[in-house]
């Protein structure tokens, strides 16, 4: 009987482990795939947590996907959306979102104004579009998803959220505004 060797072994595994491995993510990333909407309103409604009205209408879509959901990495991309609340239904979505503990009253706040640069898409190169900050009369939704991810997992906090989210190495947010004058929705997400 022939004597197996490490080298050998590892050889062996190597071979037929590299190839189950690359098709286990393969078929993992068609899944997770799957569970993305494509809907740029049903994108939008799952990103902001709201629901929106019926009717609502893509303007602007400009996604990249959210990647692979790693911490830490193999998730950077971003999502540029502007979408359009029927005239009829503005004024039960403002009300809604005026009650809700995730939307804030316009203007933003100082903290988020001193940063206003990185919440315009405009500042990742290639990427066509603005959010009318100085004019719209509406509510914002700030969303650091590092600082949530930590909430989420305290023992397993990879991120350091103690700067300003604009001063770290990584952005990791979601940003949207809805323009109570013109029935505009306008969502950023970005993850570096």
């Amino acid at each position: 009987m022939k004597k197996i060797t490490k080298g050998c072994l590892i050889g062996c595994l190597t071979a037929v482990g590299i190839p189950v491995l690359l098709v286990s993510l393969l078929i993992g990333a068609c899944v997770i795939e799957a569970g993305i909407p494509r809907n740029p309103v049903k994108l939008a409604a799952a990103l902001l947590d709201t629901p929106l009205p019926n009717g609502t209408v893509s303007v602007t879509k400009d996604d990249t996907g959210p990647g692979l959901p790693i911490p830490g990495g193999a998730s950077d991309g971003y999502t540029w959306l502007v979408l359009k609340v029927p005239t009829d239904q503005i004024t039960n979505f403002a009300h809604r979102i005026s009650v809700s503990p995730q939307w804030k009253s316009l203007p933003l706040p100082p903290e988020l104004d001193a940063a206003a640069t990185y919440l315009q898409p405009t500042f990742m190169d290639g990427v066509k579009g603005h959010i009318p900050l100085e004019t719209a009369k509406g509510y914002y939704l700030f969303t650091d998803e590092q600082a949530e991810y930590n909430k989420k997992y305290p023992k397993r906090s990879m991120y350091d959220t103690a700067k300003p989210f604009y001063e770290r190495c990584s952005l990791d947010y979601i940003f949207g505004v809805f323009d109570e004058s013109t029935g505009m929705i306008y969502v950023w997400r970005i993850n570096t």
